[in-house]
């Protein structure tokens, strides 16, 4: 066992490894290896890395491809050739200009196939609906222009309203509106759970737990509101763990930092660190993806890197062995997205096909755990990972999901219960055609921002947004 790097007194991952002799998973080559009752509840965090460029752009980085189409074209597929550099770089924009923790139908496509019942709104609405992005146990929406809102835990203050009581309805976060993207971590209600976002002039803020350095401000002080992370400029991508952070620039180096007690900063050392280090690999990089204590990252030629504890194979080495520093995910090629859970990746290739691996529960005493990338059949292309399981919106609008979207255990022939026709989604929430965000699953922190803690599980809660 790996030893645990103490970060201002703390020992952040403690509890998960000493709960590792309490329960057992199933592997996908039939053996059977000690899971800690802890990591039978995964999170919700659904980040996601993608190699789309946008059907359409606007230069302040407000409109481009947040919703992607749920198949590829044949011209998307001829896209995916080798990049130059330039091109690269402005792959690397396309997904900061995106929303790339979500999926959905493409903004450019007013009406979908005539084989479907189902027609989208006005392709100029969905490009002004919200956009999304939820953990296991809080969620934010934005739209291009406007606000920030969230809700649900909120002990280290990650819903940015200058409080750190959680709200049980969206709240509106403190001095920062306008911005591309957010991504939300939390997976353990008081001790984690950490916000950030990438305004229109691609500056990094971040706010909410610190307690490993996660926020990159050179303390371990927790933020109530949006704080400027002053080292980095030029940020395309940023991807969160529990207690770490990674981000993008436009020249694709990579910057990590926080918790680095199971090597989640690729650095080796098992140093956590309070400001952004570089991580030690080729800048050929134009997204990334963070699982709890695990993380990939997606090259211009479709190649997927994961480094990290692995502790559930997530790494896709096809062990559960500790990765150092990044290494090449075998078996796949030609990836144009790559996102991860909190135990859990999958990735689609320029064909449409999606392969997962790493840790899917279907119950709370149990889990699969696939060591190597494993095709799921009937899954939409475009997915985003939900309590380690992955969804996908259809060509129709279904809301398609594989494995458990806590404690609703799915498969891929079955919508997800209660959703109408739906044009993005992330996580456990979507938003339907008429631009409300709904949600699925859990609610006993208020991540469902109904107004009530009660779980959804047969119809999804509407968040109330206004």
């Amino acid at each position: 066992m790996r030893a645990l790097a103490v970060v201002q007194g703390r020992t952040p991952f403690l509890h998960l490894v000493l709960g590792l002799v309490s329960a057992s998973a199933t592997l996908a080559c039939g053996k059977t290896v000690p899971v800690s009752e802890a990591l039978t509840h995964p999170s919700d965090d659904a980040s996601v890395a993608s190699l789309d460029a946008p059907e359409t752009s606007d230069p302040e980085g407000g409109l481009a491809n947040d919703v992607a189409e749920t198949t590829l074209s044949t011209d998307a597929a001829d896209a995916m050739a080798p990049l130059d550099a330039a091109d690269s770089r402005a792959a690397a924009d396309a997904v900061a200009d995106g929303g790339a923790e979500e999926t959905g139908w493409d903004g450019a496509t007013a009406e979908l196939d005539a084989t479907s019942d189902v027609v989208s709104p006005d392709a100029a609405d969905i490009a002004d609906f919200y956009r999304i992005s939820s953990s296991a146990t809080h969620a934010c929406a934005w739209k291009p222009r406007g606000p920030i809102y969230c809700w649900g835990d909120n002990a280290g203050g990650q819903l940015g309203n200058g409080t750190s009581s959680a709200t049980l309805v969206p709240v509106e976060v403190a001095n920062l509106t306008d911005v591309k993207k957010v991504v939300v971590a939390g997976n353990y209600p008081g001790s984690s759970g950490h916000t950030c976002a990438i305004d229109l002039n691609d500056q990094l803020w971040c706010w909410g737990w610190n307690n490993g350095g996660q926020l990159g401000l050179g303390d371990f002080a927790s933020r109530s509101e949006p704080a400027l992370v002053t080292t980095l400029s030029n940020v395309v991508d940023v991807a969160l763990g529990d207690w770490h952070t990674c981000a993008l620039d436009a020249t694709g180096a990579i910057y990590c930092w926080g918790d680095d007690s199971l090597g989640q900063l690729g650095d080796v050392a098992l140093v956590s660190v309070g400001v952004p280090a570089l991580l030690n690999t080729p800048q050929d990089a134009i997204a990334l993806a963070a699982g709890s204590i695990t993380n990939c990252l997606l090259t211009a030629s479709g190649q997927v890197r994961c480094w990290g504890a692995n502790a559930f194979a997530e790494a896709g080495t096809g062990n559960a062995s500790p990765v150092a520093t990044p290494a090449a995910v075998p078996g796949i090629a030609n990836v144009t997205t790559v996102t991860m859970s909190s135990y859990a990746a999958c990735a689609e290739d320029t064909s449409g096909h999606v392969s997962c691996w790493g840790q899917f529960p279907c119950d709370q005493n149990s889990a699969t755990i696939m060591l190597a990338p494993t095709p799921i059949i009937g899954l939409p292309a475009e997915v985003s990972l939900a309590t380690n399981s992955p969804c996908g919106v259809s060509p129709a609008g279904q809301f398609i999901c594989f494995g458990s979207i806590q404690p609703i255990c799915m498969d891929t022939t079955t919508p997800a219960p209660g959703f109408g026709p739906v044009v993005r989604a992330s996580g456990v929430c979507a938003v339907d055609t008429n631009d409300h965000v709904m949600c699925i699953g859990y609610n006993y922190q208020g991540q469902l921002g109904d107004g009530v803690t009660t779980p959804s599980i047969t119809q999804p809660a509407q968040a109330m947004l206004p």
